[in-house]
């Protein structure tokens, strides 16, 4: 590990600045740089170039996620936002016991920020503390939402949402629908398994039942509405 050298190079660029030297990229921060200061608290986290140092990449990651303006990664292939990448990572740090105070309450706080923000890693997080009740209450239809929110939000090629669909299939009737979408896709595209177009063919039809179910429900529901207000409509003497 290099230690107190800030003239070390770093060979990165970003946004549409480039620092060449630790130095350079904290000048960065302090010039309001959030995409800067969203790359030194990694290195503060994983001890690269600098020392190691949580509660400064903590400190560091709580200014991205502060942060409200628009805020995008330079790589086109990073769609998520620096904020909810930010505030999942303080979630982890709290998670793990790195931070001072860590608790899991505190972890979930930041990880819940991160899914109002778009962050499916969390999301997926989320899903898998209630799917468990690890921390909190075991809700089967709480972990598929959250499943869910993950996969619509850049979580589709993410291989940890096969096996939290998997484990949620047949205990959720309100989300069932969606499960088998999400695991028709993972059959699909090979995401989690080994692609299997039969088997995503099968969840696919089970998703397509389920869905067409749901849609009579709804124009029967419409339909007996619509008739109990006719009788209301009778003519007056």
């Amino acid at each position: 590990m290099m230690k107190n050298n800030t003239t070390t190079k770093i060979e990165t660029c970003y946004g549409d600045k480039a620092y060449e030297t630790i130095q350079e990229l904290a000048e960065g921060v302090n010039c309001g740089d959030m995409l800067a200061a969203y790359y030194l608290a990694q290195y503060y986290e994983e001890g690269v170039v600098v020392p190691q140092d949580f509660d400064k990449a903590a400190e560091l990651y709580k200014l991205v996620s502060e942060f409200r303006e628009s805020l995008v990664f330079a790589d086109p292939y990073m769609p998520l936002t620096p904020q909810c990448e930010a505030e999942y990572a303080v979630g982890c740090l709290y998670e793990n016991g790195l931070l001072t105070n860590s608790s899991m309450e505190k972890a979930i706080e930041w990880f819940q920020r991160s899914v109002k923000d778009g962050g499916h890693e969390a999301s997926f997080k989320m899903a898998k503390l209630h799917l468990e009740g690890l921390y909190i209450e075991r809700d089967y239809d709480e972990a598929a939402s959250y499943l869910y929110h993950g996969y619509l939000n850049y979580g589709h090629n993410d291989p940890n949402m096969f096996k939290l669909a998997c484990e949620l299939d047949g205990k959720t009737s309100t989300w069932q629908d969606v499960i088998c979408e999400v695991l028709a896709h993972c059959y699909e595209r090979g995401v989690g398994v080994f692609q299997d177009d039969m088997r995503a063919e099968e969840y696919r039809s089970r998703y397509l039942e389920k869905r067409f179910k749901m849609f009579d429900q709804a124009l029967e529901k419409c339909s007996n509405t619509n008739n109990d207000d006719a009788k209301g409509e009778g003519f007056s003497f």
